[in-house]
C-alpha cells in the first residue's frame, strides 16, 4: 500500500515504509545487496536518542544501519533537502558516533552522490 501523504515543507510524498522516492531507492539497493550477500542486512528508520553528558538531547531516526560481513555496522542518511534543525541533530549524532570501533557514518545526498564521513585524525 503506498501512502500518498505530502509533506509541505519538503515536497515529498511518502513511498510505502519510506519517506521518499530517493529514500526507497536507496533501500532497494540495499535489498538487493542482501539477496547478492555483500551485506548481512539493514534496518530503517531506527530510533537513536542523542545522549550528551547524560542528559537525552532529542532523538535521531537514522534511515539506515547496515550490518555488513565483516561485523561492522554503516549509518546511512539519505537525504534530500537539509534543514537546519537536522543538520544540528547530525553534528550531534555524528560526534557521538563517529569515533566508535567499525562504525562507518555516511551521508547520501540526492543528486550529489555518497559522501562517507572519515574519522578524524588524532
Amino acid at each position: 500500500m503506498t501512502w500518498n501523504k505530502t509533506y509541505a515543507y519538503y515536497k515529498t510524498k511518502k513511498q510505502g515504509a519510506y519517506d521518499s522516492k530517493f529514500e526507497a531507492g536507496y533501500g532497494q539497493e540495499l535489498e538487493f545487496r542482501k539477496k547478492a550477500k555483500e551485506i548481512k542486512g539493514y534496518d530503517t528508520h531506527v530510533r537513536t536518542p542523542l545522549v550528551v553528558n547524560g542528559y537525552t538531547v532529542c532523538d535521531y531516526y537514522i534511515d539506515f544501519i547496515i550490518y555488513h560481513n565483516d561485523n561492522s555496522l554503516e549509518y546511512v542518511e539519505t537525504k534530500g533537502y537539509a534543514t537546519d534543525v537536522w543538520k544540528l541533530k547530525w553534528k550531534i549524532f555524528c560526534a557521538i558516533y563517529e569515533d566508535k570501533e567499525n562504525v562507518k557514518i555516511t551521508l547520501v545526498m540526492q543528486g550529489k552522490g555518497y559522501k562517507p564521513r572519515l574519522k578524524k585524525a588524532l
